[in-house]
């Protein structure tokens, strides 16, 4: 009942899935027993993804909530990144600025949880892990237009074994809805 403007709660469902090819590159060095996969292009593997969203909202006050698993294959060289589960869950405030623009400050959490990495279907020690964060932002919406930029910052993390550390992030967006 989202578009239903005589309702003073509105909520909304979505549920999606894709898949994803692989477009870009992946190589690794036959002359190092190490594999950085981080500095790849691309997967070189075909993934799945699955989505769901629920929107809930009491007049301008709202809860987002989002779950994300991706499902990495084998790719060529036998080396396949971990799955990836990623949730979130986010406060807005709806401020309308006219019948063609509006204004969603929001905050929450993202958590995230990604698999050890295979090669030769052998987990990858120094992969995988989990990671917690604060998330801020604003979307803006303009007609059919979404533009959005959100920050995040770590709350607590244990990546690769703690050798890897995420610093906080600045993300930017354009979605057109049709």
């Amino acid at each position: 009942n989202a578009d239903d403007l005589t309702k003073k709660f509105k909520q909304t469902l979505l549920v999606g899935g894709g898949i994803k090819l692989p477009t870009g590159s992946f190589r690794t060095s036959s002359s190092s027993a190490d594999m950085n996969p981080s500095i790849n292009t691309g997967s070189g593997s075909v993934d799945f993804l699955a989505n769901v969203i629920y929107t809930c909202r009491y007049k301008r006050f709202g809860l987002n909530t989002d779950v994300n698993y991706r499902i990495n294959t084998t790719n060529q060289q036998e080396f396949a990144y971990g799955n990836r589960l990623t949730t979130a869950a986010k406060f807005f405030y709806w401020k309308d600025v006219s019948n063609k623009f509006a204004v969603l400050p929001n905050a929450g959490i993202m958590f995230e949880h990604l698999e050890k990495d295979r090669h030769y279907d052998e987990k990858q020690n120094f992969s995988g892990g989990n990671i917690t964060t604060f998330t801020a932002g604003v979307e803006l919406y303009i007609k059919k237009i979404n533009i959005g930029i959100t920050y995040n910052q770590p709350l607590s993390q244990d990546l690769s074994k703690s050798f890897v550390k995420m610093n906080r992030q600045l993300s930017a967006s354009i979605n057109f809805m049709f």
